[in-house]
């Protein structure tokens, strides 16, 4: 029903936040603490399409935005899912992250750092994603 009501966001997640003036206090008060309740969950990436790189909790035990703030805001696409970031070679993951310019070199050590996390995600690449 609410699918139907309010729609999803665009990753199939959750329900759109309404534009109705009647008939949802309910559910106007489940949206407005949507985002602390999604920051409690975390993901299991298998397929990568259902997951936003930059914002979502895939790796690590929060967002990739929140650990590396600098590096987001120089982020090209920061409604990029983890698919569009990545791809797979045999057994190696390659990380494609565009960004508005270089990094200057004080920002050289963030995006080292961001690289060591992306090497250790747990992740499989075939299956559907869930949150767990």
């Amino acid at each position: 029903m609410a699918k139907a009501k309010y729609d999803v966001d665009k990753l199939g997640w959750s329900s759109k936040e309404s534009c109705h003036p009647h008939g949802v206090r309910c559910w106007k008060s489940i949206i407005s603490v949507l985002d602390h309740f999604k920051s409690l969950l975390n993901f299991e990436v298998k397929n990568w399409f259902r997951f936003l790189f930059w914002y979502d909790v895939w790796c690590g035990d929060q967002p990739l935005k929140d650990q590396f703030l600098d590096l987001f805001r120089m982020a090209c696409f920061k409604d990029a899912t983890v698919q569009q970031v990545v791809s797979w070679n045999s057994h190696q993951n390659h990380w494609n992250i565009i960004f508005l310019r270089s990094p200057n070199e004080w920002e050289e050590e963030s995006v080292l750092n961001l690289l060591a996390v992306l090497a250790n995600p747990k992740v499989a690449s075939v299956g559907d994603d869930k949150i767990m």
